[in-house]
């Protein structure tokens, strides 16, 4: 990289940092919890490996991003987010400086499309890198998994660059070592998070659109206009062969896509229609954004239906917009097209048909990429516009997104959970991160009159219902706003919306009703609120299952019917394998029956295979003979 594009690209490090620095004050969410509290538990070799390959939150299971979170476990353990804030915003400012590089390169494969310019690289790396939008991805901890598998995705991205520079001057081994170098980058990616298998795809775009577009007049690549063609060949083969494989797996799961949508609110349709708006909100929020707009909490986004006129015209844009792409593509003018490509390309998988969540910020991470480096190179070469002209105009933009930037970060470094709320009043996870903070200063009435209001403008929130029958339980009042959430509760569980906060808060009160902290609220009150759940569609899952019978054994122990707990904790063993519940079994085997019967009972439970890897498999007999010794 030329020093005049390695100079001003440190100068827009150095200010991303500032930036970012007034972020680093925030905090831990509770999507971080389920991917990191394992960490805790892990005291030797064995338990880390166990640690790093039994994660749950994708199909391949992250095992790079949890080997991140492991190094800094004792910052976990002593409660400090700012060290984790730190490495993500290092990592952050690594794929800045290797998006800067990369377009660097690419500037000398194709400047007939994106010029000579020598500011193109570090203006693309540093608008890109001070969206607002994408602050989210290094500011919630968990999403290091987003941003780490960015990383190996743009190292990815300079291995392809460095096959095809092989490849037109005619080198095997050096281009077969770049296509080894691709395919481990996707690997990495992908097992940092799955959208690392899009980068085939992405680059196919890129290698089809943009590198192979039509050129009006002399080419004016940096490379031989020919090259090797066996070599070109064997390039593009290696690139459309997993991506065939990526949309092959996409199309073989429509069939089946509909029967996974019984824990959401929303159908696969509305999904799909909801999803033609969000594209093109993500992208006016991206380049024209609003303090209100940036959050961490999207899960009150209204569900759309494809007979409303806003995704009809949503639609209708995105026809547009293609049909227009292609003529300017066959025209020599491949940066719309391939903006639109890449950009919808990156959006496959989290933007699609899978039964995810409807909106997330960090989903525009890698995505927005192409759209960044299109408009700044069409910017640059707009000759309408004199070059002072066009530098003042960057100029004053680079400044506003800054500026939002710089609003944004210091929302999350100051922990601004009452704004963040108050912004999404339906959203349970904005309710619950405010609940706790203002039950931490006891201010209880306040949780009570929020969760209230939230509950009557939408008695469909199950977690909103059980979380304010909990915080009723807090309340010096006889009782009498326990009994108020009862009748919430029970209007609201039979045919409420799925969230794994109800079956969790229902422990809690559960917790507190048995410990007589709870006025108002009886045994049998906790076991028709676990009853009303259990026959409620939505709480088929297996941790929910496995969680309500916990809850009703507890409770029964708790009124003396033992008989009733034990084939309750039988119910959730059967469900799915637990320590901790073949463990109060036992005792309470033990207690009833004696030694004989308890040790029959080990030997039922040595015949369950735990899913896992072998180590756990292994932890689980070890554990059943510590249980067994006298």
């Amino acid at each position: 990289m030329r020093a005049e594009t390695f100079k001003p690209l440190v100068a827009l490090l150095a200010v991303l940092v500032a930036l970012y620095a007034f972020g680093s004050g925030g905090i831990f969410f509770f999507d971080d919890a389920p991917s990191m509290d394992g960490m805790l538990a892990v005291q030797d070799r064995m338990g880390a490996l166990a640690y790093i390959f039994s994660g749950d939150a994708g199909p391949l299971g992250r095992p790079v991003a949890l080997a991140t979170f492991l190094l800094q476990r004792g910052a976990y353990a002593a409660g400090n987010a700012d060290a984790f804030l730190w490495v993500n915003i290092g990592i952050h400012l690594l794929n800045v400086a290797l998006l800067g590089w990369l377009v660097f390169r690419l500037q000398r494969q194709w400047p007939q499309h994106l010029g000579r310019s020598e500011w193109l690289a570090p203006a693309v790396a540093f608008f890109w890198g001070v969206l607002p939008i994408l602050a989210s991805a290094s500011l919630m901890i968990v999403q290091r998994m987003t941003t780490l598998s960015a990383l190996f995705a743009l190292l990815g991205m300079h291995a392809y660059l460095w096959a095809r520079d092989n490849a037109a001057w005619g080198r095997w081994p050096g281009m077969l070592a770049a296509l080894v170098c691709l395919g481990l980058c996707t690997l990495l990616s992908a097992l940092s998070k799955e959208n690392g298998v899009l980068l085939p795809l992405l680059l196919l775009v890129l290698h089809s659109v943009l590198l192979r577009a039509p050129t009006r007049g002399a080419a004016g690549g940096a490379l031989p206009a020919d090259g090797n063609r066996r070599l070109g060949w064997v390039l593009g083969l290696a690139l459309w062969l997993p991506s065939l494989a990526v949309l092959g797996y996409v199309a073989s799961r429509l069939p089946t896509m509909a029967g996974t949508y019984w824990l959401r609110p929303f159908t696969l349709s509305e999904r799909l229609a909801s999803e033609a708006v969000i594209l093109w909100e993500y992208l006016r929020v991206a380049f024209l954004p609003r303090l209100a707009d940036l959050s961490p909490f999207h899960d009150d986004y209204p569900v759309r239906h494809f007979s409303d006129g806003v995704v009809q015209l949503a639609l209708a844009a995105w026809a547009a917009v293609l049909v227009a792409a292609a003529v300017l593509w066959r025209r020599g003018q491949p940066l719309l097209l391939f903006a639109v490509l890449w950009y919808l390309a990156g959006h496959l998988l989290e933007s699609s048909v899978f039964a995810l969540f409807l909106y997330f910020e960090h989903r525009n991470y890698v995505p927005l990429i192409g759209p960044v480096l299109a408009l700044a190179a069409w910017f640059a070469q707009w000759s309408a516009v004199p070059g002072r002209i066009r530098g003042l105009m960057a100029g004053v933009y680079g400044v506003f997104l800054a500026f939002m930037l710089w609003q944004t970060t210091s929302m999350w470094g100051s922990r601004q959970q009452l704004v963040w709320a108050r912004a999404h009043p339906d959203s349970p996870r904005a309710l619950q991160m405010l609940a706790g903070a203002y039950m931490q200063a006891g201010k209880v009435k306040d949780v009570d009159t929020m969760y209230e209001g939230a509950i009557r403008r939408n008695p469909r929130l199950t977690s909103v219902a059980m979380q304010g029958l909990r915080a009723s339980c807090y309340l010096n009042d006889e009782g009498q706003a326990t009994r108020r959430w009862l009748g919430h509760a029970r209007q609201s569980l039979p045919t409420g919306v799925h969230s794994h906060l109800t079956v969790s808060s229902l422990s809690a009160v559960a917790q507190l009703q048995m410990q007589g902290r709870c006025v108002g609220l009886a045994p049998a009150d906790v076991l028709a609120l676990a009853g009303l759940m259990q026959g409620n569609p939505v709480f088929r899952g297996v941790d929910d299952r496995q969680g309500l019978s916990a809850i009703r054994a507890n409770v029964l122990l708790s009124t003396g019917d033992v008989s009733g707990a034990m084939a309750e904790l039988r119910q959730a063993l059967k469900v799915q394998p637990d320590m901790d519940t073949i463990q109060a079994l036992y005792g309470l085997i033990m207690s009833t029956q004696g030694h004989a019967a308890a040790d029959a009972f080990l030997q039922e439970a040595r015949a369950i295979q735990p899913t896992g890897s072998a180590y756990a498999r292994q932890q689980w007999q070890h554990k059943l003979d510590v249980l067994g010794k006298p």
